[in-house]
């Protein structure tokens, strides 16, 4: 009887280990970057909308750009080429 109660705490005890295990290795992988993935520190975002919002700027989701506003897009393209 003690040597059954034994091993079922033995069992229990490896199971709780083993979930703690994978649990705390999943986050140390999934907080850890990728080297493959840029770094976004440095990224220029901007905003377009089929018709653009606010001062139509881009620089916010607020101020969206037009989508079709050719000189918003030639500014990206400047910003992209600086980039390169």
């Amino acid at each position: 009887m003690l040597k059954n109660m034994i091993i079922k705490l033995s069992k229990i005890i490896f199971y709780v280990l083993f979930i703690t295990f994978i649990f705390f290795s999943g986050c140390a992988i999934s907080a850890s970057p990728n080297e493959n993935e840029p770094d976004m520190r440095d990224a220029i975002v901007r905003y377009v909308s089929p018709v653009g919002e606010g001062s139509k700027t881009g620089e916010s989701k607020n101020n969206a750009a037009d989508f079709s506003d050719p000189d918003f897009w030639d500014l990206i393209g400047k910003k992209y080429r600086m980039n390169l």
